[in-house]
């Protein structure tokens, strides 16, 4: 069996918002058996929209309204309603996730949406869903190389390196083309956010809203930044530059790269010009990211790796989070929770040395250790949680039987609050798993479990709402969500 899915994305950055709709193939293998799975087996982009300028209230609210109202526009315009949206997701980003009523925004438009997965990125998501739709991930599979993009956008650098199309580092730091503001027609700096204003400081130039733009200040900020950047790409943060734009720890060890890529709006700048570029050209859109794509172009990354342009730059996060980000389901999963779907930004938690083989007893405690670190005030959790473990490969009947017991008992912290029963497996066995968990609760309380994903604790689990008669579900597991 052959279908489609309209999947829509949405991402809300820094400096500009964007829209892309996509047609996901799908392919129902294996026949017509209860084994049968569902597999995604291409992807179409079939409308992009304009790039804007996201819709800002003030500094500190984005204009939920104008946001809405141009998303309506682009699906008219796309031929599409909400109703025609199969799943997708909303993926906010950079600077606009720090904004007072981003979770707001977020929201209202998913539950417009209805069937939408809603992916709110932290910067190491954001890092891989740039580099799968930028088609760095594709490169490095297709071509065996090692492939670092850099998603280079108004209020961040998140990086991700990919190796056989798999992620084995990110890097991220606070390096954007929109940190510094400039008034295009009068050349006269309007804003300085407090990464730049601090870099500024560290490198000895006065950059303040309201001076006259100083291109060598702005170059020496802009240099700078660029070779912080190196630095935390090799592993380090030494200098005091560094340390101040570096968002988390840079990764472990040096990145070993063959090839850089870029995207995002800076991005596809550093592909526009071969020279360092005029004051009065690099602030045509109001900021310094020309000038900072100039840095970076003629900086230490770009030497020490050869410079390739992806196909995508601009669109790679929204199209990474409209055709890359969603996975479904095992067809061989558990749902018993009618008009619970979907669900959005479940906490996910492994429990510590969970054995599935072990006596229900040790599982049963591993389980409530695990849950006990989302306690707030010694009742249990308070919020819905979902217990994820790789499961058993072709398990007895008796070892199934065994684990649920253990599970049982272990969520009954749970099940007291009145809180969905939420397993998670990577093994295929989440419908007779499921099946003799709900027997050992009590009647009716609400069991969903789903197989064939992969998961760790700390990752966050949006499920949305059933397909194909509901023996999949569209998943997405996403390792932060807002970041303050």
């Amino acid at each position: 069996m052959r279908d489609s899915l309209t999947s829509i994305g949405i991402d809300i950055g820094t400096t500009s918002t964007c829209l892309v709709v996509s047609r996901l193939t799908t392919a129902r293998l294996g026949g017509v058996h209860a084994l049968a799975s569902v597999e995604i087996t291409g992807r179409e982009v079939l409308y992009r929209s304009p790039v804007i300028f996201t819709p800002l209230m003030d500094e500190a609210r984005l204009d939920g309204d104008a946001i809405f109202a141009w998303v309506r526009e682009q699906l008219r315009r796309a031929n599409l309603t909400w109703g025609s949206i199969d799943s997708g997701a909303v993926i906010i980003t950079g600077e606009s996730a720090r904004r007072e009523n981003a979770r707001a925004v977020v929201e209202r438009l998913s539950g417009d949406a209805g069937r939408f997965v809603v992916a709110t990125a932290g910067p190491q998501l954001e890092a891989i869903l740039a580099g799968r739709g930028s088609g760095a991930a594709a490169l490095s599979r297709e071509q065996n190389l090692r492939v670092l993009n850099l998603d280079v956008g108004g209020g961040t650098t998140n990086g991700a390196l990919f190796v056989g199309g798999e992620v084995e580092a990110t890097v991220c730091a606070h390096v954007g083309g929109r940190l510094v503001r400039v008034d295009p027609d009068t050349a006269r700096i309007t804003g300085v956010s407090p990464p730049a204003r601090r870099a500024a400081e560290i490198l000895g130039v006065r950059i303040e809203p309201g001076q006259p733009a100083n291109p060598e200040a702005l170059w020496t900020l802009c240099t700078g930044m660029a070779e912080a950047l190196h630095e935390l790409i090799g592993g380090r943060a030494e200098s005091e530059l560094a340390r101040a734009l570096a968002i988390g720890p840079p990764p472990p060890s040096p990145v070993r790269a063959d090839v850089v890529t870029f995207s995002g709006g800076t991005g596809r700048e550093l592909y526009a010009a071969a020279e360092r570029r005029s004051l009065k050209e690099v602030t045509r859109y109001g900021d310094i990211g020309p000038m900072l794509a100039d840095a970076l172009r003629l900086g230490p990354t770009c030497r020490a790796f050869a410079l390739r342009e992806p196909p995508e730059t601009v669109y790679a996060t929204v199209i990474g989070a409209g055709m890359e980000v969603l996975e479904l389901s095992g067809s061989t999963i558990f749902l018993h929770a009618e008009g619970l779907l979907p669900l959005h930004n479940v906490p996910m938690v492994r429990p510590p040395n969970l054995d599935p083989l072990a006596p229900a007893e040790a599982i049963a405690a591993s389980v409530r250790r695990g849950l006990a670190w989302f306690e707030t005030g010694g009742d249990g959790p308070d919020q819905p949680v979902a217990v994820a473990f790789p499961g058993l490969p072709h398990p007895r009947f008796e070892q199934v039987r065994n684990l649920a017991a253990g599970l049982a008992e272990g969520v009954r912290p749970l099940v007291e609050r009145g809180l969905p029963v939420i397993v998670v497996l990577q093994e295929n066995i989440g419908n007779v798993l499921g099946h003799s968990l709900a027997a050992l609760l009590p009647p009716g309380h609400p069991v969903i479990c789903v197989d064939q994903i992969r998961t760790q604790s700390g990752d966050y689990l949006d499920i949305g709402a059933p397909l194909y008669g509901g023996i999949v579900v569209p998943v997405v597991v996403k390792s932060l969500v807002f970041h303050s």
